[in-house]
């Protein structure tokens, strides 16, 4: 119940303080039940949505240490499992929006790029609607003031390369 409501209010257009706060306690009920009863993919999803209730929430810290976590879970970094395609598109989500969260406009850029391109290519297309779901809600990247190349400052690797852990 928890984790549906979560994500329910996730892919909402905006919240309200009420929403955020309930989003920010579903989050963290979803976490304690995936951890208790759960599998660690389980658990690296709850983290997912609890790094998004973070940045909704204005906390770029714990959004970036939960979207970092479930990043190096999710795409098999630091001794992880390789997920699902949809998952590692969330992955990357989440760490574009607490980039957004903290300010840092060009791993924002970076990310949100990648986490655009892998739900582009989702084949299901139930996984690739419930991807945008949430994806069409995170803040759109500012272009990179000051670059003379052209570039939008997403990585030629599609934004894998290191993930920033502090503010």
């Amino acid at each position: 119940m928890a984790n549906n409501h979560g994500w329910a209010l996730a892919e909402r257009p905006a919240l309200d303080d009420d929403e955020r706060r309930s989003l920010l306690y579903a989050a963290y009920a979803a976490a304690y039940h995936w951890d208790a009863i759960g599998t660690e993919v389980l658990a690296a999803r709850a983290e997912l949505l609890l790094a998004r209730a973070h940045a909704l929430n204005g906390d770029a810290v714990l959004a970036t240490h939960y979207a970092a976590s479930a990043f190096a879970f999710i795409t098999g970094a630091g001794g992880g499992v390789a997920g699902e395609p949809w998952e590692v598109a969330f992955a990357h989500a989440a760490v574009a929006e607490a980039a957004a969260a903290r300010g840092d406009g060009e791993e924002h850029a970076r990310f949100h790029g990648s986490a655009k391109a892998l739900g582009d290519a989702l084949v299901d297309a139930d996984d690739r609607a419930i991807f945008f779901a949430t994806f069409d809600r995170l803040p759109l990247p500012v272009p990179v003031v000051g670059r003379d190349d052209g570039s939008s400052g997403v990585a030629a690797d599609g934004g894998t390369a290191g993930i920033r852990t502090g503010g």
